[in-house]
């Protein structure tokens, strides 16, 4: 399948899979991710994955409800929640951070939820909920900043064992 190029940013997914391994600046990719949320859960993917390739990255951002995509989606989650991965949480935290100050920069939704998706699964629930209140704050009905206060109301969470 082909990856695409937005066709007024000329943003791609591997720009925006090289800027989040390189740490980068990634506000440039922030309009495209409050506007594909398939670009916001590829970012999750990649947080929580630092093997994903660039390829497997955009057939993520471009492809998501493909059979391949949804099977890489459900490896990296299901590892983290079910203890068969690791996550490298510093390097997630840093990524949550970025994605924070870019959301808190533009008022993004997305990144901001983002964030707060990352910081729930490496256990930093203080910050996960003040990000998804913040997303929440900007729309009310924003559905990852509800599902990441609705987990950790519930005591859901990734496994300690995955975090290193």
């Amino acid at each position: 399948m082909a990856i695409n190029t937005h066709p007024a940013t000329g943003i791609t997914p591997t720009a925006l899979w090289n800027a989040v391994n390189t740490d980068a600046d990634i506000a440039m990719f922030i309009t495209e991710m409050e506007h594909r949320f398939a670009w916001r859960d590829a970012v999750i993917v990649l947080a929580l994955d630092p093997a994903l390739c660039a390829d497997d990255f955009g057939m993520l951002a471009e492809h998501a409800h493909d059979p391949y995509s949804r099977s890489i989606m459900d490896r990296v989650l299901a590892g983290a929640f079910r203890g068969h991965a690791i996550i490298d949480a510093d390097r997630a935290r840093r990524i949550a951070r970025r994605l924070a100050e870019a959301g808190h920069t533009k008022r993004a939704v997305n990144p901001l939820a983002a964030a707060a998706y990352l910081d729930w699964a490496v256990g930093m629930e203080d910050e996960a909920i003040a990000l998804a209140g913040e997303a929440l704050g900007i729309n009310p009905r924003h559905t990852l900043s509800m599902i990441v206060l609705s987990a950790i109301d519930h005591g859901i969470h990734t496994d300690p064992a995955t975090r290193n």
